[in-house]
Formats: structure tokens, sequence, C-alpha cells
């Protein structure tokens, strides 16, 4: 997470948890190996920092990180969750995997300022004191 709110990822993807997408440029960086076939181990790993797309435009002020998922704040107080959710964390009330961010919906209408996560559970605490 930059000063000025850009989120770069890179590492295991295979749960969807970077938050973007693992391209051929990701693997053949470390690989060496042009054609990676999706059973390979490298198949969902990155090994560039790149920066999640599907935030581009906001400025994230917090990230936190559970098992295989993410979870992050705006300073506009929005909320966002992605990979894993196979236990219901990331809060869109289905169960599978979200590759990019989502907004939580049910926190739209609050101001999300705090997060954290653990393995498999996440928590948002609002600017009006709701957890």
């Amino acid at each position: 997470l930059t000063g000025g709110g850009r989120l770069f990822t890179w590492g295991d993807s295979e749960s969807g948890q970077l938050g973007r997408s693992v391209t051929k440029q990701d693997q053949y960086e470390r690989s060496g190996v042009k054609d990676i076939k999706p059973e390979d181990p490298d198949a969902f790993f990155a090994w560039a920092p790149r920066p999640v797309s599907k935030l581009s435009g906001r400025k994230v002020a917090k990230i936190a990180l559970g098992g295989h998922h993410a979870v992050c704040v705006t300073l506009e107080g929005e909320c966002y969750t992605w990979g894993s959710s196979r236990k219901g964390q990331c809060g869109h009330g289905i169960f599978k995997e979200h590759s990019k961010p989502h907004v939580v919906a049910p926190l739209m209408s609050y101001f999300c300022e705090a997060i954290g996560a653990g393995y498999d559970h996440t928590v948002v605490g609002t600017r009006d004191g709701f957890l």
C-alpha cells in the first residue's frame, strides 16, 4: 500500500486473494517458462508487484489479510473484499471465490474505517461505532 493509496499485490492467488489476474508475464518473470499450464505449481503465482486495477481511482486507507482473502477500506469509507469466501468471510452472501475486489453491499450505508481479518473471518468497524 503506497502513501498515495495505491494497492500492489504479488504472490499466491489460488483463491483470488491478490485481487487481480495473474498474467503470463507474472509467471514468466520468475520461471522463464512461457507456457505454464493450469496444473503447474506456478499457475496462480505472481512474482512481481502489480496494482490492483479494480481499485484504481480509489485511495485505499487500510488493508487486512486473512488466510485466503483480503479486505480494505478506502478514504471514502467504502469496504471491499476479495479472495476465498467459502465460509462467508467476504460478506457478499455468496460462498465462492472472488478474484477481484467487490464492495461489501451491506456496509454501503456506513463509513467503514477499521478492519481486521483472521483465517476465516473479517471484522469491520464503522465511524458510528458499529462492529
